[in-house]
């Protein structure tokens, strides 16, 4: 399973800002369709695609997280989609000087070009625009200061006279000629209405139906004209709704049965103030004191908490799936959110938790195959792109630090030889230590950037043995937290023609996947309940065969009478653990020997490979390279011969249920590094043939059916070896393909385009070294003899490489 990363390149783009504040009168101010009509033609004229970003009834003065059309143009200006800038005027982009500087710098860092209507193009690298842009800025600032206190004053004086505040009045209200603060008739009937309904025991969603039923018109439908955008908390895709299809909402029925204004009670800035009443204050008390009584779902909706809450999206409407259950489990689904409002669902069908919960923990987070690979190819990926930017970026920093270096020791010459004034030396050199503050500042902050992509990968590499410990038993709360590392989107629609939920799924980063789960799949996963939250113990199964005692024997089955007797000197079978270098390598005072030489043209067999000491297994890289071993001491150096075969097995933890899915993990990640680092790569590089063994489920124990002899299968061994020994006929060191040479890999080994293209990929998506590539050539050169075959061919080549499966990047902590 294999995930690209694509690289968006964004064309040349204006973004076009244009923002009013709610204080502003239409008429007083340029309005929205202005501002956007003016930008648009700066980008005719300019030749450029656009892009409108719109803040209705925003202060300048907010800062840039508090301006949600500002902050997506920050967004898309910092991940360079954004390569121009026009607003009408200054004011548009900031009304504080903090917030300049913000803006402005990272406008230079980004090489972004600013335009307004009244000034053209700013040059933001201009002393003098810059001087006068943050004069602007400071009188802005100062004005609004001045404004906002005036703004404050008048709106309490009004107040205070029972005079309304200017825009939209709560629903019910509206105000005389004179500007007070009056009873609108006829939306005060809707009102009595609302209270009257909730006073019934009707709840305040049913209320909300009732009105759409019996055509109550919202405010916003009164109106009738422009539009409303919302924005969703999870995804930040926005909705733009006509305000005449405005419908009411139970939220919207809720704040008018809780505000005290109906009573008559006008709260501001904490004081109440009085003005006309709606309804009795005793009557308006008692609708809110009965308000308790109406939740139809009191002392029956539990506590739950949602794994995949936030994650999934209705394919049919694209609103936000929710969660809903009950003690009883009468309702326990994740529903689209379009059923919330009456007459509009869409019509695709509500998902039960456990099902969806439980697919999506099993399928995908107890596959550590699939999980480590979408983890290594879209995080790492990711990783390797932002690390080239940032030490390209580093760079940058450097050379503007060397530069702002040399112009602080130019400018003390300068004062020296009296080309400059002590005056404006004080203030060029104050000019230039800020500057390279600044500077140095900014290469600190992505040095440590570099070093959190290099922890990150760190983390990619230990993944498996994380996710161990949390797929067993773990609190929810990191369960969830490891769902939303990976999971971005979870897409979901009911195939009818092929029954079952189709599960696109969006993975952090941007790969996409599909999953599907049929009815009986789902049924399955249902039933299971909900083990996402009271996970059970995982059973055991004795899995003999597994643990590679039958190795020796089996190798010695099929391999005995192929070992030429010319050069049989000994079959070794060594075994402990317990081992020295001494005993394995050989050395002492008198140098004797080791297990490596007494296993010379034989077989050297290592059972449970990481339990022997890393310095004992890292003194065979050498002789398995060489095949002899030199032991040097002060009078002498002897060399023994070390051509051996290696064979080891290993369980894959230290409880050896590392890759047994119904087995219970006793192995922290801690414990699995320390076992796992024994081996190293370059020694696990050295081995031409690396297989990982998953357990025998107990169906094919059990089976009858046998498998092929050991008889026959030496029957292939002894005829690939005698192809072998023609082969290399001419040769008095080289007897099989193991010990073939560079240049006899070149001669015996050659490719045609499809295995090379095929070698290549391999190459270079499992990032195999040149010893692995000479190795994989080697073992396809002998599938291709025991096949005899005269030509490698493609498929001996891709049994090759799967021979190499702990190649595989992070495999190793």
């Amino acid at each position: 399973m294999y995930f690209y990363n694509c690289e968006i390149k964004y064309l040349v783009m204006l973004g076009i800002y244009c923002r009013i504040s709610r204080e502003k009168e239409e008429g007083k101010n340029i309005s929205i369709p202005d501002q956007k009509k003016k930008g648009i033609a700066k980008a005719k004229e300019l030749g450029l695609e656009y892009e409108i970003y719109v803040d209705e009834g925003v202060s300048g003065t907010l800062s840039i997280t508090e301006r949600p059309a500002f902050s997506d143009l920050i967004e898309d200006i910092t991940e360079d989609k954004i390569t121009h800038l026009y607003a009408v005027d200054q004011s548009r982009i900031e009304r504080s000087p903090e917030t300049r500087i913000v803006v402005n710098t990272m406008l230079k860092k980004k090489g972004v070009r600013m335009f307004t209507e009244m000034e053209g193009e700013i040059d933001l690298h201009d002393p003098q625009q810059s001087m006068m842009g943050d004069i602007m800025s400071v009188f802005n600032k100062f004005f609004v200061d001045i404004t906002t206190k005036k703004v404050k004053s008048a709106l309490l004086h009004r107040v205070e006279e029972g005079k309304a505040h200017q825009g939209m009045q709560p629903y019910g209200y509206t105000k005389d000629k004179d500007g007070y603060l009056i009873i609108d008739e006829e939306e005060a009937k809707v009102v009595k209405k609302i209270f009257e309904l909730s006073l019934s025991g009707m709840g305040q969603r049913s209320i909300a139906y009732w009105l759409d039923d019996h055509d109550f018109p919202t405010r916003y439908a009164k109106i009738g004209k422009g539009t409303i955008t919302t924005k969703n908390k999870y995804t930040g895709e926005k909705t733009v709704t006509e305000k005449k299809d405005v419908k009411w909402a139970g939220k919207t029925v809720q704040g008018i049965i809780k505000n005290p204004i109906y009573k008559g009670e006008r709260l501001y800035k904490g004081k109440t103030y009085d003005c006309p009443a709606v309804v009795k204050k005793e009557y308006w008390q008692r609708v809110n004191d009965n308000l308790k009584s109406n939740r139809t779902s009191s002392g029956n909706k539990p506590k739950y908490d949602y794994l995949l809450k936030g994650l999934l999206r209705c394919v049919v409407c694209g609103r936000n799936y929710y969660g809903r259950t009950r003690t009883s489990r009468k309702d326990h689904f994740y529903m689209c959110s379009s059923k919330r409002y009456k007459g509009q669902s869409c019509g695709n069908p509500s998902i039960n938790i456990d099902a969806i919960e439980n697919y999506i923990w099993f399928t995908i987070f107890y596959d550590e195959e699939r999980l480590m690979t979408i983890h290594r190819e879209v995080i790492g990926g990711k990783n390797d792109s932002e690390k080239q930017e940032l030490t390209k970026e580093k760079e940058i920093l450097q050379g503007k630090i060397r530069t702002h270096t040399k112009r602080k020791e130019n400018a003390m010459e300068f004062l020296l030889d009296g080309t400059l004034e002590k005056e404006d030396f004080k203030v060029q050199d104050a000019k230039i230590k800020k500057e390279l503050e600044q500077l140095q500042k900014e290469y600190r902050d992505t040095e440590h950037r570099l070093n959190g992509i290099e922890v990150d990968k760190e983390k990619i590499e230990n993944i498996v043995q994380y996710i161990q410990k949390i797929t067993e038993n773990s609190t929810f709360e990191q369960k969830k937290e490891l769902v939303n590392m990976f999971i971005k989107n979870i897409h979901v629609y009911w195939d009818e023609k092929r029954d079952g939920w189709q599960l696109p799924i969006e993975f952090v980063g941007g790969a996409e996947l599909p999953f599907f789960i049929d009815s009986e799949a789902y049924k399955k996963f249902r039933d299971i309940g909900s083990v996402i939250h009271n996970r059970p113990k995982r059973k055991k199964y004795n899995n003999n065969g597994n643990d590679g005692s039958n190795t020796p024997q089996n190798i010695d089955s099929i391999s005995t009478s192929a070992v030429d007797t010319e050069n049989a000197e000994l079959f070794k079978w060594f075994t402990t653990s317990s081992a020295r270098d001494v005993a394995l390598v050989g050395g002492g005072a008198y140098p004797q020997p080791g297990e490596i030489s007494l296993s010379h043209n034989g077989v050297l067999f290592l059972d449970e490979l990481p339990e022997f000491k890393r310095g004992v297994l890292e003194v065979m890289r050498q002789p398995l390279e060489d095949r002899e071993v030199t032991i040097s001491r002060a009078k002498f150096t002897v060399t023994y011969p070390s051509s051996f075969m290696l064979v080891a097995s290993m369980n894959p933890s230290p409880s050896g249920y590392f890759n047994d899915p119904d087995a219970p993990a006793t192995s922290s990640p801690a414990e699995m590094q320390r076992y796992l680092s024994k081996i190293s790569g370059p020694l696990l590089d050295r081995i031409d043939i690396h297989i990982e063994v998953t357990p025998v489920p107990f169906e094919k124990l059990s089976e009858e059916r046998r498998g092929e002899s050991s008889v026959d299968i030496r029957k292939r061994v002894t005829s690939a070896r005698q192809s072998q020994t023609e082969r290399f006929k001419e040769s008095d060191s080289v007897h099989y393909n193991a010990q073939m040479s560079v240049r006899q890999i070149r001669k015996f080994c050659v490719l045609d385009d499809a295995s090379k293209a095929l070698l290549k990929t391999a190459m270079e998506r499992l990032n195999l070294s040149a010893r692995a590539y000479d190795r994989i050539l080697k073992v396809s050169r002998t599938i291709a003899d025991l096949e005899n075959s005269e030509n490698i061919k493609g498929n001996h080549i891709s049994e090759a490489i799967q021979y190499r499966s702990l190649d595989r990047d992070g495999w190793l902590g």
